[in-house]
């Protein structure tokens, strides 16, 4: 009688599924939420990224890059190109736009013509993580920030360097 009884509670499975899924979800939802956080983070990189190459080759085709219309214009480009998926905008005090000599420092201001190209910047853009697992791997912050540029060639738009002579 007591191998019968123990044979059947052995055998009795009702419970083997709720401890089952008792340890398998927390996994899986650690694994979906991750993925979801590492999704937008990723998304939201690529979409900096090709936004300052989209201002940067902007900025490359003006004529006066360092002129503070041509600046906002740049900015703006670069602000509206980027579809947050969760997040703020990018503000436009986050966006550089510089010009640079062949030796990768900055250009004075007012002496373009010696510039060799442009660079464009969005620096310290806060991504926030949505699900609190991502804090755990984050270190305890639910923010991240991100920057990234690009350097394009100064172009020049087809103008005429004033102090360069001209042929006849």
């Amino acid at each position: 009688m007591f191998l019968r009884l123990f044979h059947r509670a052995s055998s009795d499975e009702r419970g083997a599924a709720a401890v089952e899924f008792a340890i398998v979800v927390p996994v899986f939802l650690l694994v979906v939420f991750g993925m979801i956080d590492f999704t937008r983070a990723y998304y939201t990189q690529s979409a900096i990224a090709a936004a300052v190459r989209e201002g940067a080759r902007m900025a490359a085709v003006q004529v006066h890059p360092n002129d503070a219309a041509s600046q906002l214009l740049v900015k703006q480009r670069v602000s509206n190109y980027v579809v947050p998926f969760g997040n703020a905008p990018i503000p436009l005090a986050d966006i550089s736009i510089q010009m640079l000599d062949d030796a990768g420092a900055n250009c004075a201001a007012v002496d373009e013509w010696d510039c060799e190209s442009v660079r464009v910047r969005v620096s310290n853009y806060v991504f926030n993580y949505f699900t609190p697992i991502s804090r755990f791997a984050n270190g305890g912050s639910m923010t991240n920030t991100i920057t990234r540029e690009a350097i394009f060639r100064f172009e020049r738009n087809g103008a005429v360097d004033p102090v360069a002579p001209t042929a006849p």
